[in-house]
């Protein structure tokens, strides 16, 4: 179940309630500013409850959505799903400094506590991220009730523990809730090896396909700085958490526990992002977190006798900022507006649609799989979902076959049964090489002829079983 298909949908609603003409794509190309509008409310809400002002709120606003990387994903047309992190983000940051806010009083952070449950179920149904910060917060968890026990002292330590708990059980709740019993642990499984995999790929008798996506490629830790907003975001970013924590050893406020947890997920998206480019997005948004404190942080040492001056110079600072990220913003713009659908897709999908059978598989490498699924209706061979299955092997080989009765062949066993006929080789205790090169030999010939081309040592039973999903 995936609901940022809804969301585009509903999007397009509303432009054509204002705009009647409007076409799909031109209407769901608003999606993405849809959705960062509605995430600038839980983030305006975590400043204010961080103690910032109207214009650190409003600097770290600008500042953070003009940044590189933020600013890719948040553009016109852009109709990704990365966004949707941002508003399910930046509400679970405000739920987990509410709940540890009120470490004291037992119902009230259990009441945060299942209120971000309930954001993290939410979320697994627009991506499988979830996972990476459950887990993180896991860990937040079990260094904030030692941290509660040993250095604070202060008698909280079994509620923060009934804090976290209240997470883990209630995103195990919602999730058996959204999805069916038992399947928190299948997706679970399914999401963090994907997260493993895009962060140390490791080797495969199958190719990996992620090596040709650029944004799955490793960055400097230079270039990554860079796409979040720059050195004085991520040196702000880590100043905030000792700003943080000084306070709190003053007496002046600040928590701890919540500084905890910001530092767990900086230090894992970091780790992360440096695994993949594309993961700086996560990194983007805990830096966008953090800044504004150390924004209101200066702030608030400018002070001066005479009230107006200082208010005055802190708007000029506000302005500056606001400038600065605009003039980024300004410049990076041009090299983002590259449209990749126009109407000669649309139309190639919508006469796909209207002239197969509806039981027809498009073959095609992975990129349009996901435009295929959703417009054409058409399944598909493999896409930026499932890009890295074996299918993508077997779909170059039907491109590269120098004689067509080898690409029909292997068309013929993907569209049957996937990659199924390798796997059922290798269940059977064949060699992966082994499975392929008889594979090749027998998907271009007739059934009869693979039949007898397969080895003696091959069962009626098992002959019968391999070519019903080879040649069926």
């Amino acid at each position: 179940i995936n609901l940022h298909p809804y969301a585009g949908f509903f999007v397009y609603k509303m432009v054509k309630f204002f705009r009647p003409d409007a076409d799909l794509m031109f209407g769901v190309s608003f999606t993405p500013l849809f959705v960062t509008l509605c995430a600038l409310i839980p983030f305006l809400v975590l400043c204010w409850m961080l103690g910032c002002g109207a214009l650190a709120s409003f600097a770290g606003a600008m500042l953070f959505l003009n940044s590189n990387f933020i600013l890719k994903r948040t553009m016109f047309a852009w109709y990704d799903n990365d966004p949707h992190s941002l508003t399910f983000l930046f509400t679970l940051f405000v739920c987990l400094f509410g709940g540890l806010k009120h470490r004291k009083n037992l119902k009230l952070s259990a009441l945060w506590g299942l209120c971000s449950a309930a954001v993290i179920s939410l979320y697994a149904l627009f991506w499988h991220g979830w996972v990476f910060f459950f887990g993180n917060i896991a860990v937040s968890g079990a260094l904030c009730v030692l941290y509660s026990f040993f250095i604070l002292k202060d008698g909280s330590a079994k509620n923060v523990f009934l804090f976290f708990l209240s997470i883990v059980l209630g995103t195990l709740a919602g999730i058996t809730l959204v999805f069916g019993p038992g399947e928190f642990f299948v997706l679970f499984q399914e999401g963090w090896k994907a997260l493993t995999e895009f962060i140390t790929p490791g080797l495969s008798l199958w190719p990996d396909l992620y090596i040709g996506v650029g944004e799955l490629n490793k960055p400097s830790l230079k270039y990554l700085i860079e796409l979040s907003g720059g050195y004085w975001v991520f040196v702000g970013a880590l100043a905030a958490i000792v700003i943080h924590f000084a306070r709190f050893s003053k007496a002046k406020g600040g928590n701890p526990l919540w500084m905890i947890t910001m530092s767990v997920l900086l230090a894992s998206s970091l780790l992360i992002s440096l695994g993949a480019l594309r993961f700086s997005f996560l990194l983007s948004i805990v830096l966008g977190a953090l800044f504004p404190i150390t924004i209101q942080y200066v702030f608030k040492k400018i002070n001066f006798n005479r009230r107006p001056a200082t208010v005055g110079l802190n708007i000029l600072l506000a302005a500056v900022i606001t400038w600065v990220s605009f003039s980024y913003a300004q410049r990076s713009v041009p090299g983002l507006l590259n449209k990749i659908f126009n109407p000669v897709w649309e139309n190639a999908l919508v006469t796909i649609r209207e002239k197969t059978p509806p039981e027809s598989v498009v073959n095609a490498w992975w990129p349009p799989g996901h435009f295929i699924k959703t417009i054409a209706k058409r399944r598909v061979t493999f896409d930026g979902a499932t890009i890295n299955n074996p299918q993508g092997y077997w779909m170059a080989n039907v491109f590269i076959a120098p004689d067509e009765r080898i690409s029909a062949g292997l068309l013929r066993m993907l569209n049957n049964s996937a990659n199924q006929a390798a796997e059922y080789l290798q269940s059977q205790g064949m060699k992966l090489s082994e499975a392929v090169k008889i594979l090749y030999a027998i998907t271009p010939l007739s059934e009869e002829k693979a039949q007898n081309l397969l080895p003696r040592k091959f069962s009626l039973e098992q002959t019968a079983h391999l070519l019903s999903l080879t040649h069926a």
